[in-house]
């Protein structure tokens, strides 16, 4: 065994690891491999729970999949998991390829993940997000095959998140934080909407190391700039010229119809004249009677009234069809404020000749008003001045 006794330690190890978290199929699977280690070697078959949808390193701790973990500990579980399956997948490796080097690679500091607005540059990286980066540091440097004879000791350690040197690289982090502009947050959730402009346009971003602050990652997604829109800019004349491109008949003045055409692509015509409307200059308002706050909450809509939300530039306006608004009944509109739900006109009620008179005084700029089912839409256009 004694030339063996490297993977005795590792799976050890891992069989801790893995009973401290309660996961039951892989603790199976490394207790089997562990007395197969200590009573002669360790065999080549580890290497088959590797690779492929369901494999070892596919798994995850964490307390959603049933593993019983406490939040800040995850970073450092699943870290020396990762070290952990490493070590034995070499071991294993090593005895069916003599030119197998078998030294642990350290790589350079990895970026520090957090998040960033698109639209404003507001950019946070959470207390949980400076924990998985000091454990991605840490858990290789204090892991190896002397280490490893420490047992429950050396896993209870890492676990805690108090190993030598942590307190001292989270505080690191938060000062080069800090001198970057980059708020650091205590949050468990995504940054959506942002907290600095309410945008939904949010994304994961990375930051590296450069002298005493941070800086940002190459791979990371640009940032809008200043001038940016989401979709062309459009004036009520040309919306109103998307509307008779698909066949909307004028019901009267600054009113038309757009019915559902089997002939005709009916998404493109509705996404057209939304685009069109939401391309228009000032916020976009919807008024709808359904349940909307988990939809508001996931894509940074800003609750604005009973029933009314201000709608996101980044919403894209074929989700915003076929998923959000496929019932119909609802009211969407350009104006510079939101207005009352109870004061919009119907557009396929009442006297069509007052309209014009009543969209002014509201100072609406566009409206569409879906009937039920999505079938069939009437679109008030101001155009006086386009």
């Amino acid at each position: 065994m004694g030339e063996d006794r490297r993977a005795v330690l590792a799976l050890a190890a891992l069989v801790r690891l893995l009973e401290h978290c309660g996961e039951g199929r892989w603790l199976l699977w490394a207790r089997r491999h562990l007395e197969k280690a200590q009573a002669t070697s360790i065999e080549a078959t580890v290497l088959d729970a590797y690779g492929g949808p369901g494999s070892f390193n596919e798994l995850t701790l964490d307390p959603v999949n049933g593993h019983a973990l406490e939040r800040m500990q995850v970073p450092w579980a699943n870290r020396l998991l990762a070290v952990l399956g490493e070590r034995v997948y070499q071991l294993a490796y090593e005895r069916t390829d003599e030119r197998f080097e078998a030294a642990w690679v350290r790589l350079a500091d990895p970026p520090v993940e957090g998040w960033r607005c698109l639209v404003c540059g507001h950019a946070e990286i959470s207390d949980y997000d400076i924990e998985w980066w000091v454990a991605r540091i840490l858990v290789p440097a204090h892991v190896a095959d002397s280490t490893l004879a420490d047992g429950p000791e050396l896993i209870a350690t890492l676990l805690s998140g108090q190993v030598m040197g942590a307190a001292e690289s989270r505080a690191d982090v938060m000062a080069r934080a800090s001198a970057s502009g980059v708020h650091v947050a205590y949050r468990d959730d995504v940054m959506r909407p942002c907290p600095g402009c309410g945008s939904g346009d949010t994304d994961v971003y990375r930051w590296i190391f450069a002298g005493g602050g941070l800086h940002p990652a190459e791979d990371n997604v640009e940032l809008r700039g200043p001038q940016h829109r989401y979709r062309e800019e459009r004036s009520t004349a040309e919306l109103a010229g998307v509307l008779t491109t698909h066949g909307s008949s004028l019901e009267a003045a600054g009113l038309w119809e757009l019915e559902r055409d089997i002939a005709n692509n009916w998404l493109d015509a509705q996404t057209n004249v939304m685009e069109a409307l939401r391309g228009l200059a000032g916020p976009t308002f919807l008024t709808i009677y359904e349940e909307m706050e988990v939809v508001a909450q996931r894509d940074g809509w800003k609750h604005v009234g009973e029933h009314t939300w201000m709608i996101s530039d980044s919403m894209s306006t074929p989700v915003l069809i076929q998923a959000h608004l496929e019932v119909g009944a609802w009211q969407m509109y350009v104006a510079p404020s939101a207005v009352a739900a109870t004061d919009l006109p119907d557009l396929f009620k009442g006297d069509q000749a007052s309209l014009p008179e009543a969209i002014a005084g509201l100072e609406l700029v566009a409206l569409i008003d879906a009937w039920h089912d999505n079938t069939e839409w009437r679109v008030a256009v101001v155009l006086s001045g386009a």
